[in-house]
């Protein structure tokens, strides 16, 4: 489209902010089967937010859901925050994939 392709618009992101962009190709990522609604949703959802937090001049920031709130959290909570796993549901997880 007139927009251009992901490559492109990385590359013209890149330009204008001085970062090095990924540019993440949904198909070679996505092992899950087709997106629902919802999925299609939160994406759009922290999408959005991320692209805002940018405009604002925020940086060292990533996009998260809590409560079904999108916040903005310094990188750093992401490898210094240490979340537990429910080993029951992961156990069920189990159960269910056969």
């Amino acid at each position: 489209d007139e927009a251009g392709n992901a490559f492109e618009i990385g590359g013209k992101i890149k330009e204008k902010i001085g970062y090095e962009i990924r540019v993440v190709v949904l198909g070679h990522l996505q092992r899950g089967g087709s997106p629902v609604a919802l999925d299609r949703i939160l994406a759009t959802r922290l999408g959005s937010a991320a692209v805002d937090s940018l405009l604002k001049g925020e940086r060292g920031k990533m996009v998260g859901l809590i409560s079904n709130q999108i916040k903005t959290f310094p990188i750093e909570y992401a490898w210094k925050t240490k979340k537990e796993i429910d080993l029951s549901l992961y156990t069920l997880s189990q159960v269910l994939a056969g």
